[in-house]
């Protein structure tokens, strides 16, 4: 059984029900009954049963290779859950004009523990060098430029305790691997008001992200600004800067904050 969640007495079956969900997520192709049964521990009969259940609800799909595939139900609920979040809705028009200014893509991001994860994401139609993100997907925060600008926007304390967290996982033969020098990063991104990631992240994909504050000046979100290296010369990085602050600073005031 997947998991390390500790399930409430009486519940057993619905939490293996979405631990069952969670294997149908975890496998690319979808899976088999028997492949299903092997990562999640259930025997065949109940699994059988709990995907017969969740795939009448939309959860997941059986095609006719009898493989177990995501439905389409959790889709809905994700546009619930990202339509609640005032945030996401104030910003969106402003990403939007960022984008058309640009000819780039920006995204939306917001913190959720060790990670960040795209809320929003707005792409111009016309580049034909595409950026390899979506709504939902989730990066690291101390090798992307929104992870830096959500640690700089942590009190002391709290970025202590989350730093003493992170595996420092080399992805390019830039990213930051030192806790001195993220701290380093980090104070020059407090400093500036705004971080890059020079393709620490990605190869060949250069950032550049500021924060967005809420009613009570606290880092709510950051946006990013996606750029190939071939189109983000050192000359057009203070264009750059420019629109995204002035954006950053429209969709703080937006949600409430009187000093920006």
């Amino acid at each position: 059984m997947q998991g390390s969640a500790k399930p409430v007495q009486g519940a057993q079956s619905i939490y293996r029900a979405f631990q069952l969900l969670d294997c149908v997520f975890d496998l690319p192709e979808g899976g088999t009954l028997a492949e299903l049964c092997r990562k999640s521990g259930l025997n065949p009969s109940t699994a059988f049963r709990m995907l017969a259940v969740l795939e009448n609800l939309g959860y997941v799909r059986k095609g006719d290779d009898d493989v177990y595939r995501p439905g389409f139900k959790p889709l809905l609920l994700t546009e619930k859950l990202l339509a609640t979040l005032d945030v996401r809705a104030v910003a969106h028009p402003v990403l939007k004009d960022l984008s058309v200014q640009t000819k780039e893509v920006c995204h939306l991001v917001v913190r959720d523990g060790l990670e960040a994860v795209y809320i929003d994401k707005v792409e111009d139609n016309s580049q034909t060098i595409r950026m390899n993100s979506g709504v939902g997907k989730r990066v690291p925060l101390y090798c992307t430029a929104v992870g830096k600008v959500l640690l700089a926007g942590m009190d002391d304390h709290t970025l202590e305790k989350v730093l003493s967290r992170l595996e420092l996982k080399r992805f390019t033969a830039n990213t930051i691997t030192s806790l001195k020098e993220l701290r380093e990063e980090i104070d020059q991104v407090r400093r500036n008001g705004f971080a890059f990631d020079r393709s620490e992240y990605e190869d060949l994909v250069k950032c550049v992200a500021a924060p967005v504050y809420d009613a009570h000046h606290t880092v709510k979100a950051a946006i990013s600004i996606s750029v190939p290296v071939i189109r983000f010369p050192p000359e057009r990085e203070p264009q750059l800067i420019d629109l995204l602050l002035s954006s950053c600073k429209k969709i703080s005031r937006l949600l409430g904050d009187s000093r920006s």
